[in-house]
C-alpha cells in the first residue's frame, strides 16, 4: 500500500505492520519456550522460520491489492499526512522488534544471571537517551525517570528482574502506540474523505449528465403511461404529461382535447427520447463504471489499511502485556497466547480502531 505511490514507499506502510505482527511472534515463542525461566535454551532457528512465515503472511496480504486508480491521486495532501503518522508508527514498531530481538539475543546467551540483566541495561542505555531527546519523541519520560529505571535494571541480580524494572518502559510504548495508532486512524479517514472526494469532482459531470438523463428517461416511460388515459379523456392526464417533458407542450394545439394524430405525435416524441436518452447513456457507461471502480478500490484499500492497523496495534499492546507476564515469570501459554490474539485481530470486532 502506498502513500506516495513510489515502489519503495508503496510498501512502507505494510513493512511497519508486518514488524509488528513479527514483534508478537517472538514475544510468543520467548513466552512458550519458558526461556527466562529455566536452562533451556531458545531455539533460534525456529524462532526465524516462524519470522519469516508471518512476515510472509502480513506481506502477502498486503501485496494481493496494488492501487491502480487511486495511484491518480498521489498529491493529495492528506495523504501526506497519513505517510507521516504512518511512518511514526513503524518506527515505534521497529524500536519494539529491535527490543524483542535484544531480549532474544540476552535470553539465549549462556552469561550469569546478573550479566544478562547488566547486557540489558547495557542496551536501554544506548536507546533510551537518543528517543527522549528526539525532537518529535514518541515516549514521554524525562530524563531523570530514565536514569532511575536504567539504574534499577542494572541493579537487578537476575533477568526476570531486569525485565520486571524495564517494564515501565514497555509500558509508557504502549500508552505511546495507542496515540500514534489513533493519529494514523484520524490521518486515514482525513485521507479516505479526501480521495473521495476528489473522485466525486472528478467524475461530477458525467454522473450529473446521467443523472439528468435517467430523469428524462423516467419520465418518458410515465408518459407514455399517460396515453391511454388521455384517450380515454381522463381529466388532468393531459397535464400532467405536459408537464414531465418540456418539449411535449409545443406539439399541442389546445388542451381541450387532441386528436389521434396529436396523440401519435406526442407517443412518437416520447420513443425518440427514450431512445437517444438510451444511447447517450450507453456512451456515458465507460465513465460511470470507471467512477464505480474508482470507488470500489478505496473501499478495499480502506478495509485492508484498516485491518493492517488494527492487527499492528493488538500485537503491540499484545507485546507489552506478554513481556510484562514473563516478568512476572508467566511461561503458561494459555495465558500468554499473543501470537494467536495478533492473528485473529485483523476479522474480530474490536473497538479500534
Amino acid at each position: 500500500m502506498t502513500i506516495r505511490h513510489s515502489s519503495e514507499k508503496r510498501h512502507a506502510f505494510g513493512r511497519a505492520l508486518a514488524l509488528a505482527l513479527t514483534c508478537v511472534l517472538v514475544m510468543g515463542a520467548l513466552g512458550g519456550c519458558s526461556a527466562f525461566k529455566s536452562k533451556k535454551r531458545l531455539d533460534m532457528g525456529r524462532v526465524a522460520e516462524d519470522m519469516i512465515a508471518v512476515t510472509g503472511e502480513i506481506q502477502y496480504s498486503l501485496g494481493q491489492k496494488r492501487p491502480v486508480y487511486i495511484r491518480g491521486y498521489q498529491e493529495t495532501p492528506q495523504l501526506a499526512s497519513l505517510e507521516y503518522e504512518t511512518e511514526r508508527a513503524r518506527m515505534l514498531v521497529r524500536g519494539v522488534i529491535d527490543y524483542t530481538t535484544r531480549l532474544v539475543t540476552i535470553g539465549d546467551s549462556h552469561r550469569p544471571e546478573s550479566e544478562k540483566a547488566s547486557a540489558l541495561a547495557d542496551y536501554l542505555q544506548d536507546l533510551l537517551p537518543t528517543v527522549i531527546e528526539e525532537p518529535d519523541r514518541t515516549l514521554d519520560l524525562t530524563r531523570a525517570q530514565v536514569d532511575t529505571i536504567l539504574a534499577n535494571v542494572r541493579a537487578q541480580t537476575t533477568f526476570l528482574g531486569a525485565l520486571d524494572a524495564a517494564q515501565p518502559v514497555v509500558d509508557e510504548v504502549s500508552i505511546a502506540s495507542r496515540a500514534i495508532f489513533d493519529d494514523t486512524k484520524a490521518a486515514m479517514d482525513a485521507a479516505v474523505t479526501a480521495l473521495r472526494q476528489r473522485i466525486e469532482d472528478r467524475f461530477r459531470d458525467v454522473l450529473t449528465a446521467d443523472e439528468k438523463l435517467e430523469r428524462r428517461q423516467i419520465a418518458a416511460v410515465f408518459g407514455l403511461d399517460y396515453l391511454p388515459l388521455i384517450r380515454k379523456g381522463v381529466p388532468g392526464a393531459l397535464d400532467s404529461l405536459l408537464a414531465l417533458e418540456p418539449s411535449l407542450p409545443a406539439l399541442v394545439a389546445t388542451r381541450d382535447g387532441l386528436d389521434a394524430s396529436e396523440i401519435q405525435l406526442i407517443e412518437d416524441r416520447m420513443l425518440t427520447i427514450l431512445a437517444r436518452t438510451r444511447e447517450v447513456r450507453e456512451q456515458l457507461e465507460p465513465d460511470i463504471e470507471r467512477y464505480h471502480e474508482h470507488l470500489r478500490e478505496l473501499d478495499e484499500l480502506e478495509n485492508l489499511w484498516r485491518a493492517q492497523v488494527r492487527k499492528a496495534r493488538v500485537a503491540v499492546l499484545a507485546w507489552a502485556r506478554a513481556h510484562k507476564l514473563m516478568a512476572q515469570g508467566v511461561t503458561d501459554p494459555a495465558r500468554i497466547n499473543v501470537l494467536g490474539i495478533a492473528r485473529s485481530a485483523a476479522g474480530t470486532v474490536l473497538p479500534i480502531p
